[in-house]
């Protein structure tokens, strides 16, 4: 089965927030019976990516100048 997939999620704020870190899980793993075609996240700040105890990967960022609004988005494709 061939399926693309598309999450977003959207913070809002009344106030500013003026510091933030995110730990995302969005990236589905490529096991015996799922392949990863193509996966791409976005995020408003550059993120980094490693591997958590689980072996799940974990994408972090550090949001370090002021918002009210933030929104991160992951989609792709995939074969199970």
């Amino acid at each position: 089965m061939h399926l693309k997939i598309r999450h977003r999620t959207e913070y809002r704020y009344e106030t500013p927030v003026r510091y933030s870190i995110q730990e995302l899980r969005l990236t589905p793993p490529t096991t015996a019976g799922q392949q990863i075609d193509k996966w791409r996240i976005s995020t408003p700040v550059k993120a980094s990516s490693l591997i958590d105890t689980f072996g799940n990967v974990c994408s972090v960022f550090v949001q370090e100048s002021p918002y009210t609004s933030m929104m991160i988005e992951a989609e792709g494709e995939l074969h199970t």
